[in-house]
């Protein structure tokens, strides 16, 4: 071997040395983040009026439960549903209840996900059945555990609609289309 391989080795087992010798955990903790299972948020859907507030709970890297319940402005449904009006008070507060099963095309807590969420709201002391409600969201780590998410979807409201002709009451089930966009802040424990 001649003195320069030599020299080189030395100087490769010195450096590995040191490498290994510093503690390099500062760079690798990410403050509990990547341990986080749950999230608690708060929301608004600026097109159909609700306030929720929503629990979401990690089953695995893929799949996730959201849960939500928050209050409704039925002046905003009248507006919403002005050339086809909801059988509902012209204002007033009424309540949605729904849960949401996500798809995570990369891994829970970032990132885009794909989403079910069916439910029910209470409005004027009807219900209306929210189903085929079909998501797509983006949620994103803003800072430490705080989670900044946007949401958007389609879906088909369902109720039942009673008319009265002559002096006869007639009961169908009706239906209107649901678009629901909600900007969501939370915080992930």
């Amino acid at each position: 071997m001649t003195i320069h391989k030599i020299g080189f080795l030395f100087v490769l087992l010195f450096s590995s040395i040191y490498a290994y010798s510093q503690d390099i955990s500062k760079y690798l903790d990410d403050g509990g983040f990547s341990a986080g299972r749950m999230i608690l948020k708060t929301g608004y859907d600026p097109i159909n009026g609700v306030l929720p507030v929503l629990f979401e709970h990690a089953l695995n890297k893929r799949f996730s439960v959201e849960w939500e319940a928050g209050l409704v402005s039925l002046q905003r449904q009248n507006k919403l549903y002005s050339d086809n009006p909801l059988p509902i008070a012209a204002s007033g507060l009424g309540y949605t209840f729904s849960g949401c099963l996500k798809i995570w095309l990369r891994a829970f807590p970032e990132r885009s996900y794909v989403g079910l969420r069916p439910g029910v709201t209470l409005m004027s002391g009807k219900t209306f059945t929210d189903l085929m409600y079909l998501n797509y969201g983006y949620q994103r780590a803003i800072t430490g555990k705080w989670m900044v998410a946007l949401e958007m979807g389609v879906g088909v409201r369902l109720f039942k609609n009673t008319t009265t002709f002559g002096d006869i009451d007639f009961t169908d089930t009706d239906s209107r289309f649901l678009f629901p966009l909600t900007i969501k802040t939370g915080y992930m424990f």
